[in-house]
């Protein structure tokens, strides 16, 4: 078999792999005090959340409350926009309760797209590469926060912890791109790894810190051969496996 899809074949095996590993992971972790992992900021409370986790103080209507914004001191406080309320936050113990919070937020992250589905050209069938890449991701993105805590007896409860998310946004980045006389127009007669730029858009699933996804890109060399490539600033879909940095 041809070296080349030795290759492809390998990087998919790998790269499932890697993907099995996330989701047998899974997004939802087992805390003594869920509320810990809530990153400051301003959220929006689930109309079914029990709003007993808002300790204090206890002269306000908690049944109204839609939207409060977190913040750590000493411990994690919150207020609720354009009100003078504010107070602790703590989940109640001896009682089972469901906290489901939403936040959108600017998105930060780095991943790498193993598999690349690039279009038949007049000379070059549809392919799938597994070259080397690593981008840069910038967009928006909404998290879901689910908090359960489950009272197994009356001194012994466990708390579990959820995140998840879906975001869009555009990447750019660097990698390698095979070339070979076909994909230059036979205007060199040898083959070689190129350097290659990644641009483009993507969609993300985010799963606590880890992101999968489609994006649409496009590639283009940056060496002297560049203007021969067949692929040069022509799209590709992908999917990819990422990092949440913020």
């Amino acid at each position: 078999m041809n070296t080349r899809y030795h290759k492809i074949i390998h990087g998919i095996i790998a790269s499932c792999c890697i993907v099995l590993t996330i989701i047998q992971t899974g997004c939802t972790t087992i805390k003594k005090n869920a509320l810990e992992d809530l990153p400051e900021g301003k959220y929006t409370v689930s109309a079914k959340s029990d709003r007993s986790f808002l300790a204090s103080p206890d002269s306000f209507q908690k049944g109204s409350v839609k939207k409060i914004q977190l913040y750590q001191e000493d411990s994690l406080y919150f207020l609720i926009p354009g009100t003078p309320v504010k107070g602790t936050v703590r989940l109640l113990p001896g009682k089972s309760q469901t906290i489901v919070l939403y936040k959108s937020s600017f998105d930060f992250d780095v991943f790498t797209t193993p598999f690349k589905f690039r279009p038949a050209t007049t000379t070059i069938p549809q392919q799938l590469n597994t070259n080397f890449n690593g981008s840069f991701y910038f967009g928006y993105r909404g998290d879901r926060f689910s908090i359960k805590r489950t009272q197994l007896t009356n001194d012994i409860s466990r708390d579990y912890f959820t995140k998840a998310g879906i975001g869009i946004g555009a990447f750019v980045g660097v990698g390698t791109a095979f070339v070979n006389p076909i994909s230059m127009r036979n205007a060199i007669d040898y083959e070689y790894d190129a350097v290659a730029i990644d641009y483009g858009l993507a969609v993300l699933l985010g799963l606590r810190n880890f992101n999968t996804g489609i994006s649409v890109g496009f590639d283009f060399l940056t060496d002297r051969n560049k203007k021969q490539w067949v692929y040069q600033h022509k799209p590709w879909i992908g999917i990819f496996i990422g990092l949440n940095l913020n």
